[in-house]
């Protein structure tokens, strides 16, 4: 007879080590990004903490609609996930929008975008409430809420200049804020994908 605690063991302790490599990646990611750093345009919107910001985000908002598309009744929360994670993808290239499309592009299309989920999450309310008790019981919560503690607070809290003038004195560098600054969000966008994953796994087992 299979050991169905036994597998469940197994099965966390391989996604545990998985994770762990994922953050050693990502730390691998940063000592990378500091040999290739040239500190007059360090740490600018082409480094490479900042497009692997992008490409975080990215597989995050396919595994959240990949998850709406396997189960119906996730389909509302899944989507309102993808907008959110859309919606900070948006803000990550504010630089391109205001650049290349034209100024405050990025708030118009944020905006639409928010509208947009919005309109799909209270069309298809039914089932939101459950799916969002029921989230709130597994894994990727967990995950999700830490990211979300990292992203929104911590990182802005570390990032604040006046911190790193009080910390540093004469010798302040601007550049080693913005390393510590896009460093905390990187690893908050990591446990966002790990949230993600989990998300999509889960979406499955209980399809």
């Amino acid at each position: 007879m299979k050991d169905v605690g036994l597998d469940s063991i197994v099965s966390s302790v391989i996604r545990t080590a998985l994770y762990c490599c994922l953050a050693a990646g990502t730390a691998l990611v940063l000592v990378r990004a500091v040999d290739l750093t040239d500190q007059p345009i360090a740490f600018n919107e082409s480094s490479m903490i900042e497009q692997f910001q992008l490409i975080y985000l990215c597989v995050c908002m396919v595994l959240f609609f990949l998850s709406a598309k396997i189960k119906s009744s996730r389909m509302s929360l899944s989507v309102l996930l993808a907008g959110m994670v859309l919606i900070a993808l948006i803000r990550e290239l504010d630089y391109f929008f205001d650049n290349y499309v034209f100024d405050g592009a990025w708030q118009t299309i944020a905006f639409l975008v928010a509208l947009t989920t919005g309109f799909f999450v209270i069309k298809f309310r039914q089932g939101l409430k459950s799916s969002i008790q029921e989230f709130t019981s597994k894994a990727s919560f967990g995950y999700m809420t830490s990211a979300f503690v990292v992203l929104f607070i911590f990182s802005r809290i570390i990032g604040k200049q006046v911190l790193w003038k009080a910390v540093m004195g004469e010798n302040y560098l601007r550049v080693v804020k913005s390393f510590v600054e896009e460093s905390t969000e990187l690893f908050g966008y990591t446990l966002l994908l790990i949230a993600a994953i989990e998300f999509y796994r889960e979406s499955k087992r209980s399809d």
